[in-house]
């Protein structure tokens, strides 16, 4: 989650993140729990990628209804648009025995109001999809990241 605090410069409010991502190997990680896990998997041998792939849970939908709501710079009134966005979800890390997927894990320092609900999608897309998987993985810390590899190393 991105925690944000306000300077103030003059008379303008100036918003700036405290978090900056972090480079390794090329590839950038959005927290520093996703840097620990990355050198852990890479340490262990396993056959990994971060983020290789966006799953589609739900499709675009047109909408046979009129929708109607409040912005912040009108009262209510009808939307233009009639369609319904997808959900996208693109796990942290895949874990791979041959082509397969095998194992996820998705680390969860702090879980936005959304994620509950992409989860729950997600799982459902699992069971019709990923026949394969074994297992997924929701670390929210380093010990439990250390946790999840030694039991995916154990179960292989």
């Amino acid at each position: 989650m991105r925690r944000n605090y306000k300077r103030k410069t003059g008379k303008s409010i100036v918003k700036k993140s405290k978090k900056k991502p972090v480079k390794i190997d090329g590839i950038e990680f959005k927290s520093g729990l996703e840097v620990y896990c990355y050198k852990e998997l890479k340490k262990s041998g396993l056959d990994f990628k971060y983020e290789p792939t966006t799953f589609s849970l739900t499709d675009d939908e047109k909408l046979p209804f009129d929708v109607y709501k409040k912005t912040q710079k009108s009262p209510i009134h009808k939307v233009k648009s009639k369609t319904s966005r997808g959900t996208k979800y693109t796990p942290d890390f895949l874990v791979y025995k041959g082509k397969d997927i095998i194992y996820v894990i998705e680390t969860k320092g702090f879980a936005n109001e959304s994620f509950p609900l992409r989860v729950k999608l997600w799982y459902s897309y699992c069971v019709k999809h990923l026949k394969k998987l074994k297992a997924y993985y929701l670390p929210s810390n380093q010990k439990e990241v250390d946790f999840v590899i030694s039991n995916i190393l154990d179960s292989l």
